[in-house]
């Protein structure tokens, strides 16, 4: 199957492909809204895919609440039991108001221009409560640099197993779109599979994110690693970024 969304319509693959990483990075998010956030246990996941990282929210006693576009990860989702709805982060709004938004592993950049971008953080802001965060893990790239990337991916479970790769070809600071191509190879049993898929996220350095953020209204509190450690320096890399309205 070979499309842009064959990875993302294949949502128990995807789920599988990425159940490590719930358990690495939800324990930073947790740990910077407790440091940050106004202490509340109404959470919403913007693009929240098949739910994972609801999933686990909701067995620590966190009351949540997700939005995507794509049907099949909703239906996913929902045989979890989670709370999920249709939804575009462009044009997303809800009744309810929450006390931690989160939006992790670069999924913002699915929005490839200015103005969605700009209304999906706007729109956030408005969704918290008081002392609400919104935390965005983002990668800054370096312009300077001109290599394209690979990364890989293996997870295995009794008879299932996945090869995950993903190629990042280079953005440009006049075109500011990174191209992804996702090649996924999977085997259940006696039987096999492949997935490929291919789109483009919108890129940022450190200014062009920094203005972003003014432009939304929005503060930035600080930006730290995977792990939950604050940083310093704005060195190009995936951070987690804690927002709150201006």
């Amino acid at each position: 199957m070979s499309s842009a969304t064959a990875f993302y319509d294949a949502a128990a693959w995807y789920d599988f492909l990425h159940a490590s990483e719930t358990d690495a990075e939800l324990p930073a998010v947790l740990s910077i809204f407790g440091a940050l956030g106004n202490g509340g246990k109404r959470v919403l996941e913007p693009a929240c895919g098949t739910g994972r990282y609801l999933a686990e929210l909701e067995s620590r006693g966190y009351g949540c609440l997700g939005y995507d576009l794509n049907a099949k990860a909703l239906a996913f989702a929902r045989k979890r039991g989670l709370r999920v709805v249709a939804g575009d982060m462009a044009s997303f709004t809800f009744s309810e108001r929450f006390d931690l938004a989160f939006n992790l592993i670069g999924t913002l950049r699915h929005l490839v221009d200015e103005k969605s971008t700009l209304a999906h953080l706007k729109g956030t802001a408005r969704l918290l409560a008081p002392g609400g965060l919104y935390i965005v893990g983002l990668d800054l790239c370096d312009y300077g640099r001109t290599a394209d990337d690979e990364e890989v991916w293996v997870h295995e479970e009794g008879r299932r197993k996945a090869w995950h790769v993903m190629t990042t070809l280079a953005p440009t600071r006049r075109r500011r779109l990174e191209r992804i191509l996702n090649f996924v190879s999977w085997r259940s049993g006696a039987k096999e599979g492949r997935l490929e898929s291919a789109y483009d996220l919108r890129s940022y350095d450190w200014p062009q994110w920094e203005t972003l953020l003014r432009k939304a209204g929005l503060c930035l509190l600080g930006w730290y690693d995977q792990g939950g450690k604050k940083q310093r320096r704005k060195t190009s890399g995936y951070f987690l970024f804690a927002l709150k309205p201006s």
